[in-house]
């Protein structure tokens, strides 16, 4: 599903260059859990953002399906990371002013979904998350796990073919934690979503099916 072929991205810190990702190939099948660790700065979020159309490469390819999402003209790409992907953030980024269910449909914006669909299919995705007592409830009156639960909604909004996750327990307490983990579980199994995971923590990567260790912008 997801290749990526002899990536390299580094930026600039000043007048340092800091090279986040070295000459990096991966192959990730359709269906996979697959969990990424490594220390801060090892390039574990770069990778994650190259896979989701956050970021370009300076050179090497990421292909999805097939297709060099990079060589696509920006509307494509915008299309491919609302449509193909859902992310998920260890700051669950909820809009404070509005409930649960319209932060869950937020990425329905720009969807070809009509705007009085919006509404059902988010309380919808909510039930499928476990939180739909919850969709009229405002993020400050919501838990940290609560919270996390309408991000991941918002991530599934969409139908999307891949979750990106990136640190998603890492605000949250480890019974809470474990929670979040158990869900992605049940949506890699029963949904058969392909979900990639950035963390340091152990015991959530465990729960992935593979997990992989980089290290200075490399798979060791």
């Amino acid at each position: 599903m997801i290749e990526l072929k002899n990536i390299t991205k580094s930026y600039l810190l000043g007048k340092n260059k800091i090279l986040a990702l070295d000459n990096l190939s991966l192959t990730i099948k359709e269906g996979d859990f697959l969990a990424i660790v490594g220390p801060s700065g090892s390039g574990k979020s770069t990778l994650l953002h190259l896979i989701g159309g956050l970021d370009r490469p300076i050179s090497g390819t990421v292909f999805v399906e097939g297709v060099d999402i990079y060589s696509q003209k920006d509307k494509d790409l915008a299309f491919f990371r609302n449509q193909k992907v859902g992310f998920v953030f260890q700051t669950f980024n909820l809009l404070p002013t509005l409930t649960a269910w319209e932060n869950v449909a937020l990425p329905l914006t720009f969807s070809n979904v009509p705007p009085k669909q919006h509404k059902l299919k988010a309380l919808q995705v909510l039930e499928k998350v476990g939180l739909g007592q919850r969709a009229s409830h405002k993020p400050s009156e919501l838990s940290g796990g609560e919270s996390q639960r309408v991000a991941i909604g918002r991530a599934l909004i969409n139908n999307p073919q891949m979750i990106l996750a990136d640190e998603p327990t890492g605000n949250l307490d480890s019974k809470t934690g474990g929670e979040i983990m158990d869900l992605f579980q049940e949506l890699n199994v029963k949904e058969k979503i392909t979900i990639i995971l950035v963390t340091h923590n152990q015991e959530d990567a465990k729960k992935a099916r593979k997990t992989y260790r980089i290290l200075d912008g490399k798979i060791i």
